[in-house]
């Protein structure tokens, strides 16, 4: 990642997450942001991760957890400047290990 792409990213990212956003609790941890519906019929989101390699494999379970406790779905948007950069593959092997796809 080049200095300048990253400065704007993470400008978009702290700007995002100091946003309200209608029919959601927003729940802004130093790790992760989670956006969680409020209305039936409506995902919950987990998106901007800032996480630790060595505590990886716990966050993603845990917000599995979380969700699952709350019985809503919910998607985990990965972006390219998200940390650390096995994220995608941590999501998409954990996802099909707790869901099956």
């Amino acid at each position: 990642m080049n200095a300048d792409a990253g400065a704007l990213w993470e400008f978009y990212r702290i700007e995002r997450v100091s946003r309200d956003l209608p029919r959601f609790r927003i729940e802004r941890e130093p790790h992760l942001t989670c956006y969680v519906p409020l209305e039936t019929g409506l995902d919950g989101l987990v998106c901007f991760a800032r996480i630790e390699p060595d505590a990886l494999e716990r966050a993603v379970t845990d917000e599995i957890s979380r969700f699952r406790t709350l019985g809503i779905d919910f998607e985990w948007k990965v972006y390219d400047f998200d940390q650390p950069p096995n994220l995608r593959s941590v999501v998409n092997r954990t996802f099909k290990l707790a869901f099956g796809h």
